[in-house]
């Protein structure tokens, strides 16, 4: 756009200033630059060249950590996002404030890779032969403590570093002792690397033999990899919406190494979001068959879809015509609960689903990079 100081001279704009300058004082000024931004990306030349060629900037954050406050019973929660069993208060993206408003002390908070169990951790401050847990450390090369505000089993104090503690979430003061109501793993100076090796919640255990090794538990954030896929689909999604039944997607990077680690790091992850896509439609899809099958059996009414649902089954000769087969020969007299078959079907029909929510995106895309 015209710079307003040099005549003649292009510069790039914000989308605000651009919304200012193009439609000022309008109402819906937003929707009205998207509109034209729109319109000049669809029309075309004869040639089938862009009438108008954009270039737009999209500066993204990765996220560096998760902190939280160490007050199970924080007065900051939302009530939305209050539970019973919930170990920790309200949590930040940023390590700004060392004390929540409820007036108890904020950590950093680590998660577990394989459960997504949620710690806090922080360091020792000792003041007056007393130890403090604080967020920051207090000399060079310190042991970082990591707290699990759930008490471990006796059996998991063996051979880890893990201990019963009572923390004093308004002070800091930490204490290990049995009459401890959570968990503290601070190791000694011979243990080398920062988090436990072993998570308590999920029992996932990783080998530690030098400072490289690798922890079960590790801080909240984001790598590059994982934005760039985000950006990625998010772009393919929209450059679909311009009814672009083949659109591709090309990502520069500083160094033809980085370009091909961005390539196929892109694509893996884009083939994993895909293939839990699936098992999680697959599970949704078997937890309304086995509905029916118990809607079945009790006897209750039956809706035109459940009907057509039952003749797909017998059409495709599945496991749940099959079922449904017994059912009905349980209803006749053919069987009788002590039958292999019978107790089977109980079996079946108590399955529970997992715990999961089900996404509608749909994802076919073709990735390119280049340095």
């Amino acid at each position: 756009m015209q710079d307003d100081t040099t005549p003649g001279r292009l510069i790039a704009q914000k989308l605000p200033q651009l919304t200012q300058k193009l439609f000022p004082g309008h109402p819906q000024n937003q929707t009205a630059l998207e509109g034209l931004l729109i319109l000049l990306c669809q029309c075309t030349t004869k040639t089938g060249a862009a009438l108008q060629p954009i270039r737009s900037h999209n500066f993204f954050r990765n996220i560096d950590g998760l902190w939280a406050c160490s007050n199970p019973n924080c007065t900051q929660i939302e009530e939305q996002y209050k539970w019973d069993d919930r170990k920790i208060g309200k949590l930040y993206r940023s390590p700004g404030i060392n004390t929540c408003p409820c007036g108890a002390k904020i950590y950093e908070a680590p998660i577990c890779r394989g459960c997504g169990e949620i710690y806090l951790a922080g360091y020792n401050n000792q003041e007056a032969g007393e130890n403090y847990l604080s967020k920051h450390p207090v000399k060079q090369h310190p042991k970082r403590i990591t707290i699990w505000n759930r008490k471990i089993t006796p059996e998991q104090k063996t051979d880890t570093h893990w201990n019963w503690a009572t923390l004093n979430i308004y002070t800091g003061k930490f204490q290990k002792t049995i009459q401890g109501n959570l968990s503290i793993f601070q190791p000694d100076d011979s243990y080398p690397i920062e988090y436990p090796n072993y998570c308590p919640n999920c029992h996932l255990t990783y080998k530690t033999e030098d400072k490289h090794s690798l922890s079960p538990i590790s801080t909240h954030n984001t790598g590059v990899q994982k934005v760039n896929q985000v950006m990625a689909d998010a772009l393919m999604r929209i450059l679909k919406t311009g009814k672009n039944d083949q659109p591709k997607l090309v990502l520069f990077s500083d160094s033809r190494q980085a370009a091909a680690k961005l390539s196929a790091g892109i694509e893996l992850d884009h083939y994993r979001d895909v293939l839990r896509q699936t098992v999680l439609n697959s599970l949704a899809h078997e937890d309304e068959n086995i509905h029916l099958l118990r809607k079945i059996r009790q006897k209750q009414p039956l809706t035109e879809t459940d009907k057509n649902r039952i003749k797909t089954w017998i059409q495709e000769k599945n496991q749940y015509a099959e079922k449904y087969l017994l059912i009905k020969g349980e209803e006749e007299g053919m069987y009788f609960p002590e039958d292999k078959e019978i107790i089977e079907l109980n079996s079946f029909l108590k399955k529970q689903p997992p715990d999961y929510k089900t996404s509608n995106t749909k994802y076919s895309s073709t990735y390119s990079a280049s340095a």
